[in-house]
């Protein structure tokens, strides 16, 4: 994780109280390499820091699948909110390692007026 607060403080300033609310909402999990954590289709609504490993995103095209974009640790990315068009996978390693944060449920309280 503190390799996660170090990368959020190259980006961003941000006081140690909305860390702990930002960290609080994260959860970390490891993902076997070739299991798929998005398919095409769902509606995706993540944030993520590649915390080992990597990811791609693919799709299926005449019964061979043709990788669009591959990411690897140490990164941060969104996966936007509308219906993946690709299938996204864990692709390095025996296991890559993502920390998540929900945006759609999460990212409202953390913004919200207090």
């Amino acid at each position: 994780m503190e390799e996660f607060i170090a990368f959020i403080k190259t980006i961003i300033y941000i006081d140690d109280l909305d860390l702990q609310l930002v960290l609080s909402r994260c959860k970390t999990r490891k993902i076997a390499k070739g299991k798929m954590i998005l398919k095409k289709g769902q509606i995706a609504s993540q944030y993520f820091f590649i915390v080992s490993g990597g990811v791609r995103f693919f799709y299926h095209f005449d019964d061979q699948e043709a990788t669009t974009w591959v990411t690897s640790h140490p990164r941060m990315g969104r996966i936007r909110q509308k219906n993946m068009g690709n299938n996204v996978s864990a692709y390095d390693r025996p296991d890559s390692k993502l920390s998540n944060l929900n945006g759609r449920r999460t990212l409202p309280r953390i913004y919200a007026p207090t």
